[in-house]
This record gives structure tokens, C-alpha cells and sequence, in this order.
């Protein structure tokens, strides 16, 4: 898998969406670029990334997804949609 690029415009858009992100949303979407930072700027295999940082590769490849499509706000935790309601 290759780093995706952003345009400029996409670029700028996202970093305004991080900022409506409470501190902790944005902590943890930085946190888990941290952690797929070196797959996607040094070609560091993803499996050696999830055994270093003890979450699974499902995961792991489910965050390169989420960064490729949306940025770091994509790697903010998305509320459930039923919150508030029973289940």
C-alpha cells in the first residue's frame, strides 16, 4: 500500500474538522497515526506495528484505511449511532 496525497483544498478542509473534535478526540487520532506513521512514511510492515503496539492488524489496517479516505479526523472515535437509545 502506498501514502495517498491530499490536495490542498481536502487538506486545509480536514484540519478545520479536526478542530471541531474535543482535545481527547484529537489526542487519540494522534495517537493512532503515531502508530501508523512508520507503515506509511517508511514502509514498515503493518503486522510488525500491531505486535509492537499490542492492537490487532484488522485494526491496524482499518486505521491506514480510515487515514487514506479522511485524514486525522477520520482516526477520531465515531459516537454510536443508537447512543441514548435502547437496545
Amino acid at each position: 500500500m502506498e501514502p495517498a496525497e491530499a490536495s490542498p483544498t481536502s487538506q486545509s478542509e480536514r484540519i478545520d474538522s479536526l478542530a471541531t473534535h474535543s482535545e481527547t478526540a484529537r489526542n487519540q487520532a494522534w495517537q493512532r497515526f503515531e502508530v501508523i506513521r512508520p507503515f506509511l512514511q517508511d514502509g514498515v510492515p503493518l503486522s510488525t506495528l500491531a505486535r509492537q503496539h499490542v492492537i490487532s492488524l484488522r485494526t491496524a489496517r482499518r486505521w491506514v484505511q480510515l487515514y487514506r479516505q479522511g485524514g486525522l479526523t477520520a482516526l477520531c472515535r465515531q459516537p454510536r449511532a443508537d447512543r441514548g437509545r435502547r437496545r
